[in-house]
């Protein structure tokens, strides 16, 4: 019983490899499929099940004999075609040798190609999709599209079995969204959506890929209304229609983000509803769709408070990093604050007019070089040379106590560690600039006449270094001169005078003009010149 048991097995497993080999070359003339052989293989081992158990419990010998033989059959492929398909996927579960088992890839891609383009190939389809790429690189968008809407026509008529689908749409959709011209972009997603309701063709079904295109076009043009205009069309198809490939997702908020940002104009009043806008986002993303915000949607929200100009902003903004603190801490790594985080809270307390909002950005920096010094690992984050700008700026705009004493400490502990070899720490005239705005300001710790020295002797200190090596980011400009002079003109000074005029000479000589009328300028240059003749 056991050998006619396993004279049949062999007869099947011929057939098995017969069968697989020809639906390999040529489609199988009884219908099968790989999927069908997958179905014939599971039918033949159940039918087979009993048998084998019924032999196992009579002879032991014969069932641990055959054990093996099975054993040894289906590492040499007794289960051939153990695939599964889904959708317009394949994927291979079981396989012999690595030769047959790229075969059997090869039989799988063959029908998923003719399931996506009618049988013309995926090498057609790739093909397709770079000939349109390059006409977009050309800045043919226009005969990209023609050449799309021509393949698609020659499908209908069957005079071409490439089948254009929302792949080779969304090409083209990107390439008239790059260019700038976004309502050709928006018109074409708009065909899109007739062909797939009107003609049927619901392969042309725009998805959450398309639409982000077009919201990204609108966020570089800060239209934010469209923006939005396309994400509640985005969720009611979702919600409403059931269309689960127009789900919203991250990147889908990031640009609707990105666009309540950008809509933000100097000396408008839109700063406060963006900055909200951009806050309620973070919630609906989570509530609403089910994705969790990243650092890049925190940084957005962030952003928006920092340009909004509000006089609670900078609490805002740090109560949202706070947000992002608890949630990485919480074990969502996505969510970590890094450098632009950190800095955009302190250009948020740089701005605000707030008391002691210098202090509180520099107890921010101080914490960030607490943290990246006893840390110990490569994930703190290391304050740059726009943290510590950025402190020094707050304290030049500050009229807080100790405001020049504090930013000249910040100006010692830059050049201290540039010198140590952190180069990327090197200050420059803009530094140099903040520090001289807060000394002067500063009237509890340094008289106007003390204030006017230590501004000549730092002007002093850049003309130096600009002569001796060049450096552009030394090079003296009209406005560091102009702090020099108005330090001098507070000062009660009886050398006061004599200092400014020279000065003023030493702008005349580097073709600098302390005035932004030139007519005023070219006095001082004839009053020069006639001092010194």
């Amino acid at each position: 019983g056991t050998l006619m048991l396993l004279q049949v097995l062999l007869v099947q497993n011929c057939y098995l490899r017969r069968h697989v080999k020809r639906n390999s070359n040529t489609s199988s003339p009884n219908g099968f499929s790989v999927g069908d052989t997958s179905v014939v293989g599971r039918s033949l081992l159940h039918t087979y099940a009993s048998p084998l158990a019924s032999s196992s419990s009579s002879s032991s010998s014969s069932s641990s004999s055959l054990g093996r033989f099975l054993s040894h059959k289906n590492k040499v492929g007794l289960t051939i075609a153990a695939y599964s398909r889904t959708g317009e996927d394949a994927t291979y579960h079981n396989c012999a040798t690595p030769t047959k088992r790229s075969q059997r890839r090869r039989v799988v891609e063959g029908i998923n190609e003719k399931s996506i383009d009618g049988g013309s190939g995926k090498k057609a389809v790739i093909k397709f999709s770079n000939e349109l790429k390059r006409w977009i690189r050309m800045g043919k968008v226009e005969t990209a599209e023609e050449e799309l809407l021509h393949r698609l026509r020659q499908y209908d008529l069957n005079a071409s079995k490439l089948m254009p689908d929302r792949v080779h749409f969304g090409i083209v959709v990107n390439g008239w969204a790059k260019s700038g011209s976004i309502e050709r972009a928006e018109a074409l997603v708009e065909k899109m959506e007739l062909l797939s309701i009107e003609e049927g063709k619901c392969w042309l079904n725009p998805n959450a890929v398309v639409y982000n295109t077009l919201i990204s076009a609108y966020a570089r043009k800060g239209n934010v209304d469209k923006a939005l205009s396309i994400l509640d069309k985005m969720e009611h198809m979702y919600f409403v229609e059931d269309n689960i490939s127009v789900k919203p997702d991250l990147l889908t908020c990031n640009f609707v983000m990105d666009a309540i940002v950008k809509s933000y104009h100097r000396g408008s009043n839109r700063g406060p509803v963006a900055a909200q806008q951009a806050e309620a986002l973070i919630e609906r993303m989570e509530r609403c769709y089910g994705v969790t915000p990243d650092v890049i949607s925190y940084n957005l929200a962030i952003n928006a408070w920092v340009k909004s100009n509000e006089p609670d902003a900078a609490r805002h903004a740090e109560r949202l990093l706070r947000a992002m603190i608890d949630r990485a801490e919480g074990g969502d790594i996505e969510s970590k604050p890094d450098l632009f985080t950190y800095n955009s809270i302190l250009n948020a307390w740089a701005k605000s007019k707030e008391a002691g909002s210098a202090r509180r950005a520099h107890e921010l920096l101080d914490a960030m070089e607490r943290v990246y010094k006893y840390a110990g690992t490569e994930s703190a984050i290391k304050p740059n040379f726009q943290s510590y700008s950025t402190v020094i700026n707050a304290y030049a705009k500050s009229s807080d106590p100790n405001s020049g004493e504090k930013a000249s400490e910040l100006l010692g502990r830059m050049t201290g560690m540039y010198n140590a070899g952190q180069k990327d720490l090197k200050p420059d005239l803009i530094t140099y600039t903040g520090v001289m705005q807060a000394i002067i300001k500063d009237t509890n710790d340094f008289s106007h006449l003390d204030a006017a020295h230590r501004a000549t002797k730092m002007l002093n200190y850049i003309e130096s270094v600009y002569d001796q090596t060049g450096d552009e980011q030394f090079r003296p400009d009209r406005s560091v001169y102009n702090l020099v002079l108005e330090a001098w003109s507070k000062s009660s000074a009886k050398k006061a005078d004599a200092m400014k005029r020279s000065i003023q000479d030493r702008m005349i000589q580097r073709n600098i003009c302390s005035y932004r009328n030139p007519l005023r300028r070219s006095v001082r240059v004839l009053k020069h010149r006639k001092r010194m003749r």
